[in-house]
């Protein structure tokens, strides 16, 4: 912006805009004040209203600089578009952000926006996106720091570019991350785990890197998540101290698993430890799980004996564990117990567990012979055990004789979980469908059903349906249903198919019960690319902040499904006040329905 344009959007903040069209000779000459006099009128300025001041001039900045302000947490992002997110760690209620928006006429900028929801008040100032957007943030941060004595807080990085100026700029900072596909050698890598030290939480997605190599230097984030980490090696792990460490498509082995876990009993390394997953691109790794605790002494547990359901990453940001059947503690000697378990995510990989918390009433058994009696007594209540000899811990469907015995014995149940690849022909899925009620829950692994020609348009009845390569269950099945959640991998569903769903739900004739749908790779590029057609002929609104949209879905009293932190959302409203939120998150559409608390 030009001084000009600087002086006449200070002005419109101070409520003085209606001067803007007067000749420059009749504005108050602001900066032509006393020192003094200037510095107290300054120190009554909103924040963004500093920032604009600040640039006027260099004695305008001088003066800025020389007031002692309280510092500020400063947050950079990129998508959906480029932004600085300033907040102040002693009143988490205000919230002011700077970004460039290309999307407006150009005789709205510079311009000011306020919202208000609940306590939080967002302040934004909007600025005209010329083509320039990440280097005139880069600037403008470099300014807003020195401005505030204030370290950049977070930054997402979506362009290489950015890499060489933060590293320059600020070589330590407390939480980064990193977009797909922007790391694209291995020297860029290197110069990232070399040169910038990441304090809090450091979460990298997949890189454009094909060829093999391995890092065995820990990572020394408290916190670090890392899609495709092939190249995270063992030592890597052992030899750090971190606290939460999550690893996709790992090339660990099981054997190696396990000697993480003894590791860690013997206490000597990983004692910061509070949770690790482990994404492995193993086939079963559930078969594995004699490897993976050979030589450990574990002792099963078919109930939760109190173990933490949450992992907090910090005050705002809370990891909810997977709901499993049944997990192996591990007990060290300072009375920290390591639970490992296993279980499915939502990519169709396998993937294992350990976390650690402190109980000490729970005491390894050891048996002469199967089978026998176990009882214990927890607070008020009596669990009774008659344990027998089996090497597995899987309690769900992994084997097709099951399904007949159970349609046989008991037709109707609460919930069922079936593993992939247990149903391998087109007849054993129709006589699931068929035969076997399911009245909450219902997840559906892969099949190995290869044709798609097939297809099924009758609903399922369950309040919750969560399916696997899905590509036979139609728009029909979902329209004609009264399912409360969805959740559909690899549908052949395409955007039209998904504006009906919208347009539906919108006329509040079907899909009444609908409280949750998301939908994963519906097709080869992201669904967000197709917006426009997702979105056609709906009346929405857009909100560019969380207006009172639950963090959370319940699935059940004891699963929570935790939902992203997006900025950007769309809205339809019904008739009946139902508001219906669409958002986005890489190749995955989600819609969620509430309605505003008064």
């Amino acid at each position: 912006m030009s001084v000009r344009e600087t002086e006449m959007t200070l002005l419109q903040r101070l409520g003085q805009f209606e001067i803007r069209n007067e000749p420059p000779k009749r504005l108050f000459p602001l900066l032509k004040l006393p020192r003094v006099v200037l510095v107290e009128c300054i120190e009554n300025l909103d924040v963004l209203e500093i920032i604009i001041f600040s640039i006027l001039s260099k004695r305008a900045k001088s003066i800025a600089k020389f007031i002692r302000w309280n510092p500020l947490e400063i947050s950079l992002g990129f998508i959906p578009f480029t932004d600085i997110r300033l907040r102040s760690p002693s009143d988490r209620n205000q919230h002011w952000s700077i970004y460039y928006n290309k999307e407006k006429e150009s005789s709205e900028y510079s311009c000011f926006r306020s919202e208000k929801f609940g306590p939080k008040v967002f302040n934004t100032l909007v600025l005209k996106d010329n083509g320039n957007a990440i280097e005139n943030l880069k600037q403008m941060t470099e300014h807003i720091c020195e401005v505030f004595c204030s370290p950049i807080y977070l930054i997402d990085i979506t362009d290489k570019s950015l890499i060489e100026w933060i590293i320059n700029f600020q070589s330590t900072i407390k939480y980064l991350r990193i977009d797909d596909g922007v790391i694209t050698s291995v020297e860029t890598l290197y110069l990232i785990l070399k040169n910038l030290k990441v304090t809090e939480d450091f979460r990298m997605k997949s890189t454009k890197i094909y060829e093999d190599f391995e890092i065995i230097e820990p990572i020394l984030s408290r916190c670090i998540s890392i899609k495709r980490s092939n190249w995270f090696t063992l030592p890597a792990i052992l030899n750090g101290n971190n606290s939460f460490i999550e690893l996709d498509r790992s090339n660990l082995t099981p054997k190696d698993m396990n000697t993480i876990l003894k590791e860690w009993q013997r206490g000597l390394k990983l004692r910061n430890l509070e949770y690790l997953e482990i994404n492995s691109v193993l086939q079963d790794i559930g078969g594995c799980t004699p490897q993976i605790l050979k030589d450990l002494n574990p002792t099963a547990s078919v109930r939760n004996d109190e173990r933490p359901s949450e992992v907090k990453i910090d005050d705002e940001n809370i990891y909810r564990q997977p709901q499993v059947p049944s997990v192996c503690d591990l007990i060290r000697d300072d009375g920290t117990i390591g639970s490992v378990f296993y279980g499915y995510r939502d990519d169709q990989s396998q993937q294992w567990y350990y976390n650690k918390y402190y109980i000490y009433y729970n005491k390894q058994r050891k048996s002469s012979g199967y089978p026998y009696f176990r009882s214990e007594i927890i607070g008020a209540k009596v669990f009774h055990q008659l344990v027998l000899e089996d090497d597995r811990y899987a309690f769900d469907i992994a084997d097709k004789s099951l399904i007949e015995w159970i349609i046989n014995f008991q037709s109707t149940i609460k919930y069922v979980w079936i593993n992939d690849n247990v149903i391998t022909s087109v007849g054993t899925l129709c006589r699931i469908l068929k035969n076997l009620k399911v009245t909450e829950r219902l997840f559906l692994g892969s099949t190995k059903i290869d044709d798609e020609n097939f297809k099924v348009t009758e609903p399922i009845l369950s309040r919750f349906i969560s399916i696997k390569r899905s590509f036979w269950f139609t728009l029909n099945a979902i329209l004609n249903g009264t399912n409360s959640i969805i959740r559909l991998y690899d549908p052949m569903l395409t955007a039209k198919d998904i504006n009906t769903i919208l347009k539906e739900w919108q006329r509040g004739l079907k899909l009444r019960y609908l409280e949750y749908l998301e939908i994963k790779n519906v097709m080869h590029r992201g669904i967000d690319d197709d917006d426009y057609e997702v979105m056609a002929d709906l009346f929405y609104t857009s909100s560019f902040q969380n207006d009172g949209r639950p963090k959370k879905v319940k699935i059940h009293d004891e699963w929570i499904c935790k939902l992203p932190e997006l900025q950007f959302v769309h809205n339809l409203i019904r008739d009946d006040g139902m508001i219906g939120s669409i958002f986005y998150n890489y190749r995955a559409f989600m819609f969620q329905v509430w309605r505003r608390q008064v």
